[in-house]
């Protein structure tokens, strides 16, 4: 969903474990956040939100790098979980060490 200003329709930016972003960077990972911790499949990412814009695969990859540039300073990155059928996931960069 897309949001935009009342006054003049300027679209809003929204933000992300920190980071702000438009509203399609955010819906992806929205959409990857629904795949729990397995994540969500590459192919259902593009499907759901690039396919209809008739969009490449490529251009799919460029908005995540462009979203985990967003997330770096925030401690955060999209990757690619190739385990099984290749899954976008969000993990957190150099989590913090709990005291034993």
């Amino acid at each position: 969903m897309k949001l935009s200003c009342p006054k003049c329709g300027q679209p809003l930016w929204t933000r992300r474990y920190g980071a702000e972003m438009s509203s399609l960077k955010a819906n992806i990972i929205d959409l990857i956040r629904q795949g729990g911790d397995e994540g969500m499949p590459v192919e259902t990412v593009w499907r759901m939100l690039f396919r209809g814009r008739h969009a490449s695969r490529e251009t799919m990859k460029a908005h995540v790098w462009q979203i985990n540039e967003m997330l770096a300073a925030e401690g955060r990155r999209i990757i690619v979980d190739r385990t099984g059928p290749p899954s976008y996931r969000v993990v957190r960069l150099n989590p913090r060490r709990r005291s034993a």
